[in-house]
Formats: structure tokens, sequence, C-alpha cells
């Protein structure tokens, strides 16, 4: 699947978000249709540090475990799905500075569908992008609203 790209801009410090947005147990609050997230590696949050997840997608239960594959603290992150997982995907999401008190996030997801994700790459590109633009669009309403856990 082509990279899908998603920006937005959070009023909140760039280290008020980078905390909320990398540790994946949070991803229940603002990702849609996950149901759980929970580390499987102890913290600090590190390469090679694991999670795995339970999600609801296209009416399908999809369980993925993923690995951070590179770590520029405070600045970019990117995640790995581990091999067997139903969709292979590569998340890197990235803070920008954007002036007082506000960061730009960014995150590129790309992947390569196999099956019947593969046959149907066209929409469901898509639809991913839509469901990453509406889950950021709610991680900028919780942390700014700081109802963010």
């Amino acid at each position: 699947m082509k990279p899908v790209t998603v920006e937005i801009e959070i009023a909140r410090p760039p280290d008020v978000v980078w905390e909320y947005l990398v540790n994946a147990e949070h991803n229940t609050e603002w990702l849609d249709n996950m149901q759980s997230c929970r580390w499987t590696t102890d913290p600090p949050i590190r390469i090679g540090s694991r999670y795995e997840q339970v999600a609801r997608f296209l009416g399908k239960e999809v369980r993925t475990g993923f690995e951070v594959t590179d770590l520029r603290d405070g600045r970019l992150i990117t995640i790995a799905s581990l091999p067997g997982s139903s969709f292979p995907l590569t998340i890197t999401r990235r803070l920008d500075p954007a002036g007082t008190g506000r960061c730009l996030v960014s995150e590129v997801a790309g992947g390569d569908p196999a099956g019947f994700y593969r046959v149907a790459e066209a929409p469901m590109r898509l639809m991913v992008r839509r469901n990453i633009a509406r889950a950021y669009r709610r991680l900028k309403d919780l942390l700014e609203s700081g109802a963010a856990g």
C-alpha cells in the first residue's frame, strides 16, 4: 500500500504530546476500533520495545504485535508490525515545534497487504487515510481539552 500521510497541529507543548503519543496503552483512547493495547516489554520505551493490540477492522478482530524500530526521543518514533501480523504495517510519527506551546504531529503509515487486503488496496487506502485523520482529530481534542489519560 502506498504510504498515507496525515498532519495536524496541536496546541500543546511537544513534550506533553510526545509522552501521550508514545505510550501505546493510550491507543484505545484515540484510535478508532482499538479494543486493547498493552506493552509486552518493560519500560522505558526504546528501540526493540514491543506491544500487542486488538482492534476491529472491516468487521474482523485483528491482533497485531508491534516493535519500536526507530526512536528519537521527543521527536520521532517508528513502529513496525511483527511477523505473522494480519496486515504488515509500518508507522512513523513525528513531532515538530510549531510556536510557543504548539507542535505539528505527522504520521506516515504504509504496509504490504496480502490476500483480501491486497485486492481491496485502493479503497482501503482511502479508508485508512480517513480513519487516521479522524483519530488525530480525536487526539487533538483530548490533548487540548486536558482530558487525555
